[in-house]
Parts: structure tokens; C-alpha cells; sequence
């Protein structure tokens, strides 16, 4: 975290349902405030969090909503939250605006600073928006091998002034130099997320044929495949791409997204493929609240 917090990439993504990912944070945030004050020109670390309601064994209601935030804010260590994300397993189950209102009463009580969601489809985010909850960005999965968000998301959200987080940009490291002269197995739990936008977008024959053109372009800007993969995301709209960190491998890789753009040739060459796939159809997360 400190690897990438030194080179500008500040803000990271977590959730209350992450582990212990809030606590963790809140370590590291900690450590860096100490760090700042004999080093100002540090920037400033922001930490996104998520609120996802156990609707299943409890009535979301308002007492509710504030104890989450404030154990969301223990564990971080702040006094007001950056961004809650707010996720919703299932749109027939009632309560969701509630909800939605009363972290825009958290916020006004100056619990939190700014509200998110995160899987909304575009009619969901509509709805709380229309509601009259000030929320400034959405996540969700989008990369070359799942555009579902340009179909409806992106429009509303150029139009409403929202930022959309994308994840999944990489496909579990799918789009990536890792499976250039390697058999694709599905064996950790990333992959296995993944295997249905796969398959949905056209198989194993159809990524192939991607991965090819997309080194083809690496090669001419002489970065990894997924450093082209990024900046296509990057180059489709309010997209900030919220990248997975395990370690600080792919530190170099990721901060190279920053450094080139694809030009017109680039993206006339990744449409030609694009063409052919199949899907994922639908909106954003449809597929996969469908089957969980």
C-alpha cells in the first residue's frame, strides 16, 4: 500500500465484508498520517469502503445502517468515512431506498463524506437517485471481455455526473501477458469468478484471438498486455479502474497505464474483435445476481 501511496495511486477500495480489509487499511492508514507529518509533500490517502446489509437476518433500518458505519469507521480508524458503497443483493427484497437514505442522513450528520453504490443496475441507480440521495459513483465489472456498463450505464452516468469504479478490469489476470504460452486453468477462486464472463463472451478460441491483438499493440508501446487492457478501460468514459493488489508485483505494469494512450488504430484494431463476441449480455451484474 505504501508502494503504490508513494507514487500517487492513493485511494484504495475495501469493504465490511472483506475479512479483516477495513482493519488492515486502517493500519496502514494510521502509519501514513504518522509518516506525513515529518514528510507534507505526501499525499493525502483516501479509503473507499462498502456497505453490504445482511438483508437475509436483519431489518436494515436506520439504527442499523448507522452501527454499520460506525464499525465500518472503528475499523478504519476515522472519524467520518470517505465513500460508503452501498450493495444490495436483491432488488424484490424491500428496503433498499431506506437504506439509501439513511447513509444520505449519515451523511449529512457528517458520518460520511460522499455515497456510492456498487453492482447497481442502471434502473436501481436511478431510483436512489431519483430519491433524492446525492450518490457520486458506481462500481462495477467492466473490461474488454465484459462491456455490459456502455449499454446503459455509462450513458446515465455521463448525464447524472457519476463516476463509475470499474473492477475486474483484468478478468482475474485473464488479460494479461501470464496466459500468452499458458493453458488457461480455472483454479482459484478469481478465475472461477470469472469463467462465466468468459465463456459468455465467446470462449477460449475468442479470448485467444483478443490476447493476440493486444499484444500485437503492447509490443508497438512497448508495455504488458495488461497495461493496454487498463487504458482501453480507462478510455471509455468516467472509468477509474480499481485494481486488485495482492502484492507489489504488477506495480510497474499498472503505473504504465498512466504513461501512453491508444490511438485511433489501437482502438479500430481491438473493435475488429470485439465484433465477434457474443456477450455478456445485459446490465451491469444482471448475469451474475441471476445465479447467486
Amino acid at each position: 500500500m505504501e508502494l503504490y501511496a508513494r507514487a500517487g495511486c492513493s485511494t484504495f477500495d475495501t469493504a465490511d465484508i472483506y475479512g479483516p480489509s477495513e482493519s488492515v487499511c486502517g493500519k496502514f492508514l494510521k502509519n501514513w498520517q504518522n509518516m506525513k507529518e515529518s514528510d507534507i509533500a505526501l499525499p493525502e490517502v483516501q479509503i473507499f469502503t462498502k456497505f453490504v446489509p445482511n438483508v437475509f437476518s436483519n431489518n436494515p433500518n436506520f439504527a442499523y445502517v448507522e452501527r454499520s458505519v460506525q464499525k465500518s469507521m472503528d475499523a478504519i480508524g476515522v472519524s467520518k468515512l470517505d465513500l460508503v458503497q452501498l450493495h444490495w443483493w436483491d432488488y424484490s427484497m424491500k428496503g433498499m431506498l431506506d437504506v439509501a437514505l439513511a447513509l444520505a442522513e449519515l451523511r449529512e450528520k457528517g458520518l460520511v463524506t460522499s455515497i456510492g453504490t456498487t453492482n447497481m443496475s442502471t434502473e436501481a441507480l436511478a431510483k436512489i437517485v431519483d430519491a433524492g440521495v446525492p450518490v457520486v459513483s458506481n462500481q462495477v465489472q467492466f473490461s474488454l471481455l465484459d462491456r455490459r456498463p456502455l449499454a446503459q450505464m455509462v450513458p446515465y452516468c455521463k448525464e447524472k455526473d457519476i463516476k463509475l469504479f470499474a473492477y475486474g478490469t483484468l478478468t482475474g489476470g485473464v488479460l494479461t501477458n501470464r496466459y500468452l504460452s499458458r493453458e488457461l486453468v480455472l483454479k482459484t477462486s478469481s478465475l472461477r469468478m470469472y469463467s462465466r464472463i468468459l465463456k459468455e463472451a465467446g470462449g477460449e478460441k475468442y479470448w485467444r484471438k483478443l490476447l493476440g491483438i493486444l499484444l500485437e499493440i503492447s509490443n508497438r508501446k512497448a508495455v504488458s498486455i495488461a497495461a493496454v487492457a487498463l487504458r482501453w478501460v480507462m478510455q471509455q468514459g468516467p472509468f477509474y479502474p480499481v485494481v486488485g493488489m495482492t502484492s507489489g508485483d504488477h506495480f510497474e505494469d499498472n503505473l504504465k497505464a498512466f504513461s501512453f494512450s491508444l490511438d485511433e488504430f489501437d482502438m479500430a484494431q481491438i473493435d475488429e474483435v470485439l465484433k465477434e463476441s457474443k456477450g455478456p449480455k445485459g446490465d451491469c451484474y444482471e448475469l451474475e445476481r441471476n445465479i447467486f
